[in-house]
Order: structure tokens, then sequence, then C-alpha cells
């Protein structure tokens, strides 16, 4: 994959805090940007958690075991 420059301007309170927390993060700003923007962005595989799923009997559901 090619990659491609982007140039951002940045006032200087945002610039701090995004400083600050790739200083807790062991990162540099670019790398913080990076990584912010990847987990933004690309797809995320979704997990099974949320609702259960509904049993009309509730006498099965209390013997069946939950995968």
């Amino acid at each position: 994959m090619e990659s491609k420059k982007v140039l951002l301007t940045l006032n200087k309170g945002l610039y701090e805090l995004l400083k600050q927390k790739a200083d807790q993060n062991y990162m540099s700003v670019q790398e913080l940007i990076y990584d912010v923007l990847r987990r933004n962005v690309l797809p995320t595989k979704k997990t099974g958690a949320g609702r259960p799923k509904k049993v009309e009997d509730q006498y099965i559901e209390y013997f069946s075991r939950k995968r």
C-alpha cells in the first residue's frame, strides 16, 4: 500500500493536548494521529456481545449450554 502525506494545521492548545496524550502512550504525535485515524476509519470486527438471543421456551434455555 502506498503512503500519502497529509498536512494538518493545529492550534497550539490542541497540539499540546495531543503531545501530552502521545507522551502518556510513549508515542510521537504523528504516531498518535495515525493510530486514532486507523482505529476510527478502518472497519472493525463486531463481537457477539450485546443483547442475548430470545428463546421462547425458558425450559430449553435453562438446560442448554451457552456458546
